[in-house]
């Protein structure tokens, strides 16, 4: 099977933006009752979205709408190592809930150069 050219983004690094591109968890790559860190998860946005490799996205979930409900929860942090046209892979590299579900939220918070 070829493999993608890799470029080298040598000192290149993500910066953060504001109000970024929203998208879904598609799932994960490997079949686990809970998440964890290093695990792989596919999102639905891709490189005709502007994905590339080294973006990084939030997983969250929404804030309830009412009185006494739950605020908005960030679950996890994953950056982009791989892209398709309509897709991307992410590592989680920072968990902070194991409930990551199929179709929740992400958003981009930071992106890199181009």
């Amino acid at each position: 099977m070829p493999l993608e050219p890799f470029r080298d983004p040598g000192q290149v690094r993500p910066v953060p933006v504001a109000e970024g591109l929203q998208g879904k968890v598609i799932g994960p790559r490997d079949a686990r009752v809970i998440a964890g860190a290093q695990q792989y998860f596919f999102i639905d946005k891709g490189r005709r979205d502007g994905v590339t490799p080294g973006d990084v996205f939030e997983v969250y979930k929404p804030a309830e709408v009412g009185i006494g409900t739950a605020s908005e929860e960030v679950r996890a942090v994953m950056m982009v190592v791989h892209t398709r046209e309509r897709s991307a892979t992410g590592l989680l590299i920072q968990i902070m809930h194991p409930g990551l579900d199929r179709d929740m939220p992400v958003r981009l918070i930071r992106k890199m150069p181009s």
